[in-house]
């Protein structure tokens, strides 16, 4: 009997969009540029769930706001990555 694989969420996501990395070479950088954009366009759609998640962090419900805090702590990191980004 064959055991199936399982995969985890970023290998399934990462399997559906496919390699955006650069490679310096004109056919596959443009492919590469349309996958981005699918990139960018998941992101956008997550950190907009994110950011109305966070917003429950003040919640009188117990579980809502474990669930905007860990959403609040999730952007507090990535906005500080992406400052540190920003300043290099």
């Amino acid at each position: 009997m064959t055991e199936l694989k399982t995969f985890s969420v970023v290998e399934i996501v990462n399997q559906l969009i496919g390699d955006y990395s650069a490679h310096g070479e004109t056919n596959h950088d443009e492919k590469a540029l349309e996958r981005l954009s699918e990139v960018e366009e998941l992101l956008g759609d997550i950190l907009s769930n994110l950011r109305e998640l966070a917003d429950l962090k003040t919640d009188y419900r117990y579980s809502m706001q474990q669930l905007g805090k860990k959403a609040n702590d999730m952007l507090v990191n990535y906005r500080d990555i992406f400052e540190e980004r920003k300043g290099s």
